[in-house]
This record gives C-alpha cells, sequence and structure tokens, in this order.
C-alpha cells in the first residue's frame, strides 16, 4: 500500500471528529442537538422523491441530546426544526444554536419513509470530555480496515477508555451511513429484479397471441 494511502483513514476519522466536536461545549450552556448527520445519499432522494438539499440523514444519536429526546434514530431524514429547513448540518446546527436550553422544539422527520413531527424542548449541549480530539493513537485498525497500522494498546490521555470511545463515535457513525446505503442498495436491486420480472411477463403476452393466431386456420 502507499504511504499516501495510509493517511486516508485518518484524514476521514479527523474531519468526522471535527463535525462531532462542533456539538460540544466546555461551559455547557448552550442547545445541543446530539447527533451526527451527512447529505440525503441519492438512493434515498430517488425513492422518497425528495429534493436535493431538502433534509439531512441521521447516521449516529447520542444519548441525552435533543436529538435523542426526540425519540430521533439513525437513519431518519430530518427536513426541518422548528420551521428551519435542514438543508445541511450547518442549518441545523444554526436552528439549534438559536434556541435556548429548555425552549421548546419541533422537528419534521422521515422515519421509515413516512413523515410525521417531533416535539419536545431543547437540550443542553453536552460537556467537551477530557482530551477530546483526534489524536493519531484514537484511529484503531479495526475501525480502518487496510489502513496497514499496527495493532496499538490503550491510548495514554486524560479521561480513560470513557474518552476514547467518545473519539470513535465518528467512526461508527461512518459505519452506519455505509450499512444504511448497503440495505438501501439490496432494496434497489430487489425493486429493479421485480420491475426486470414484470416487463419480461409482459413481453411474452404478444408472443403468445401471435402462436394462437399462427396456428388457428383460416375460413376459406
Amino acid at each position: 500500500m502507499l504511504p499516501c494511502l495510509r493517511l486516508v483513514p485518518l484524514c476521514l476519522f479527523i474531519a468526522a471528529s471535527q463535525a462531532v466536536e462542533n456539538d460540544y461545549d466546555d461551559a455547557g450552556g448552550r442547545s445541543g442537538w446530539g447527533a451526527f448527520m451527512v447529505p440525503v445519499p441519492l438512493s434515498q432522494q430517488a425513492r422518497l422523491d425528495l429534493e436535493p438539499g431538502q433534509g439531512v440523514t441521521v447516521v449516529h444519536v447520542r444519548p441525552a441530546g435533543t436529538a435523542s429526546s426526540l425519540g430521533i434514530q439513525a437513519g431518519d431524514i430530518v427536513l426541518d426544526i422548528n420551521g428551519i429547513a435542514a438543508i445541511d448540518r450547518r442549518a441545523v446546527r444554526s436552528a439549534v444554536r438559536a434556541a435556548e436550553p429548555g425552549s421548546p422544539v419541533e422537528a419534521r422527520i422521515l422515519s421509515n419513509g413516512s413523515e410525521t413531527v417531533v416535539a419536545g424542548t431543547f437540550q443542553k449541549r453536552q460537556p467537551r470530555p477530557p482530551g477530546f480530539g483526534p489524536p493519531p493513537w484514537a484511529v484503531q485498525p479495526s475501525g480502518n480496515p487496510g489502513s496497514g497500522l499496527p495493532p496499538i494498546g490503550p491510548p495514554p490521555f486524560p479521561g480513560g477508555p470513557a474518552g476514547f470511545f467518545d473519539r470513535t463515535d465518528p467512526v461508527e457513525a461512518q459505519r452506519e451511513q455505509l450499512l444504511i446505503e448497503q440495505r438501501q442498495l439490496a432494496e434497489a436491486k430487489a425493486d429493479l429484479a421485480a420491475a426486470r420480472a414484470a416487463l419480461g411477463d409482459q413481453s411474452k403476452e404478444p408472443a403468445w397471441f401471435i402462436a394462437i393466431a399462427i396456428a388457428t386456420p383460416r375460413n376459406p
């Protein structure tokens, strides 16, 4: 494996860590959403008849956050929050930060293909875990197949194992997103196979009628 390719998993991990880090605050005085989200996959947009930029897909929900308190789960699509369109993660973050903890929140979501509205109150942003960040030793070979990194021992940083698991949440979110897209691909393949089978049945009918017409003698 080329040395430059070994840097790719680390870069992805750092980017995901920074996205989740935005949902933390040392003081814990502002509202937080508590979920990792990505743009809606193209296959899901087509199946649900969504426009580009219409909603974001939840791939990981943290406990004790606003999303968790609303019952939002991985795989749900957030369409808007308090009337603000969720066109991307930044729009969601802006909608959440504009509200005070404890204030009402109403989110319109797509869950299992059905649109619903969930309501509750905004929760405080969670305190940042000790030593939170994406140091190199937080990247585990088990979460990055093909990275070529050797096995490593427990990471030496303040906070112990609990802090380590917080750091790996973005990697888990990436894995859950891949699983969601894998299921969607399997569903799309099944739909395509069914459509081909139906099309094949229709194409056989004219041949059947033609065969009957040829085999039936005409009256002189």
